[in-house]
């Protein structure tokens, strides 16, 4: 009798254990406690503070999950704009590939979603380019570094350049040196069809261009991806943060505490500078080779002239030797062959470069005269060496004088002749001015070393080795050789 009421009374309790089972539902795995616990916080509170009806309704899962819904049109956007960025991070240097990879992730997009992406890639790219030109760029530097992903990004990044600016409500305050560039990426948005037009939005205006979706989503996302890459550089202008209503006529950074020192008139410089430009076109016209090393030396005579003037009166007011730095852009091929004869006609009027392969550009460092003349020689010259070099390479058809490493061979074996020839005229020219020239050149050449080492503290200096074709070697110096140097002061 009592081992009956024994059984009937475990039978009970079990009964009771399984009810409660049921109800709570099995125990849900350490992770999915631990999510649950994460789901309370959320939603605002245990399982305990919820009724039977809603604790049993859900028991067949195990453990309460919140409700699940669709993703807002926000939240989709941001999913797109980073799998589309991702793609271009990995992909980005094969546009095939990213564009059919990027045309299967729009074909699932809603058109929504999409709208709303083209909305935020626009707004971010524009927060990209204020902070590039916060820390250091400037327009004539994002341009060519844009143009090497491909020819439209290039023409977006101008537009880009444009629409912050204006965005930015800064236009009044912009200096001379920028507000020429921003005309400039103002010009070449226009004739590439993506010029700001009402609410400017990237995809908008790349597609209005004809391309299809995939391709401008392919140029936009290599664009981001590229800008958000970039690393500072050295400041070579004020940026937008310190343009003040007194900055508009600044187009070149004063050292601090130092007066711009006038020692000529900008219209002096200017006719010389145009005399400069009007020997180095002819240069670069005529068809006979003597010739055109006969206007670059005469050139090269009056630039030496113009620089030593210029040192000259500045030594007589006691002002501090003003010195600036501006980039250059060294497009492939053989860029390195070239930053060579950019290093040779910098040296030869006392101005220092330096090379940043990363970015594919160099950096002059020297007086504001001496800056400007190097850039138009160095110019001028390489168009020169261009055009030897293809006919050196053109004697025999289908030959190897037309390989890398001809050209290569011949674009080092020119930059080393050139620059014997540059220090051999600027030599002559500073010898006609006699011993008091002396102290001046030591004082400026001491001022742009001091400034390049604040630029520019941790320099290292690496050796390239290289075989090189003798042909083409022997063809560079002798495109060099055939200069005539004139010596004589042009009337100025």
């Amino acid at each position: 009798m009592r081992r009956n009421i024994r059984q009937r009374r475990a039978t009970k309790q079990r009964a009771a254990k399984q009810r409660a089972r049921t109800r709570r539902g099995p125990t849900p795995p350490r992770a999915a406690r631990e999510e649950q616990e994460a789901i309370d916080d959320l939603f605002g509170g245990p399982l305990d503070d919820l009724d039977d009806h809603q604790a049993s309704s859900d028991s067949s899962a195990g453990y309460l999950r919140p409700p699940a819904g669709r993703p807002s049109t926000t939240r989709q956007a941001v999913e797109l704009l980073d799998r589309i960025c991702g793609l271009a991070g990995v992909h980005g240097s094969n546009d095939d590939t990213l564009r059919r990879m990027i045309g299967a992730v729009l074909t699932d997009a809603p058109p929504a979603v999409v709208e709303k992406a083209n909305e935020m890639v626009s707004a971010r790219m524009i927060a990209d380019v204020a902070r590039l030109w916060e820390s250091g760029w400037q327009p004539r530097d994002l341009l060519p570094v844009a143009g090497r992903l491909d020819r439209r990004a290039g023409s977006l990044a101008a537009a880009l350049s444009v629409e912050q600016l204006r965005r930015s409500g800064r236009l009044g305050s912009a200096p001379g040196a920028w507000r020429e560039q921003f005309d400039d990426a103002a010009d070449q948005a226009q004739a590439a069809g993506v010029a700001t037009v009402g609410d400017w939005s990237a995809l908008d205006r790349l597609l209005a261009t004809g391309i299809r979706p995939e391709s401008a989503w392919s140029t936009i996302a290599r664009l981001v991806v590229r800008m958000e890459g970039l690393p500072p550089l050295v400041p070579t202008l004020p940026p937008p943060s310190a343009w003040t209503s007194s900055s508009q006529s600044r187009s070149r950074p004063t050292p601090p505490g130092a007066p711009r020192p006038e020692v000529t008139s900008i219209g002096n410089r200017d006719r010389v500078l145009s005399k400069i430009r009007a020997l180095l076109a002819k240069a670069e016209s005529t068809e006979h080779a003597a010739e055109a090393e006969a206007f670059t030396a005469k050139a090269q005579d009056l630039m030496t002239r113009h620089a030593i003037d210029e040192a000259l009166l500045l030594d007589a007011t006691d002002n501090p030797v003003a010195v600036t730095s501006r980039r250059v852009h060294i497009d492939n091929p053989y860029p390195l062959e070239k930053t060579r004869l950019l290093t040779a006609v910098g040296r030869a009027n006392r101005t220092r470069v330096i090379w940043m392969e990363d970015l594919a550009m160099a950096t002059m460092v020297g007086t504001p005269v001496d800056v400007d003349q190097v850039d138009l020689l160095f110019v001028s010259l390489l168009i020169q060496a261009t055009r030897a070099m293809t006919e050196a390479g053109a004697t025999r058809p289908g030959s190897f004088d037309r390989s890398p490493r001809f050209r290569r061979s011949f674009l080092t074996s020119y930059a080393v002749r050139i620059g014997e020839r540059l220090t051999e005229a600027d030599r002559d020219a500073t010898a006609s001015y006699g011993s008091a020239l002396v102290p001046v050149l030591r004082r400026q050449e001491e001022a742009v070393d001091v400034e390049f080492e604040r630029l520019f503290p941790s320099v290292y200096q690496t050796g390239v080795n290289r075989t090189y074709d003798r042909r083409g070697w022997d063809a560079g110096r002798q495109a060099a050789e055939r200069a005539v140097l004139v010596a004589g002061r042009l009337a100025s």
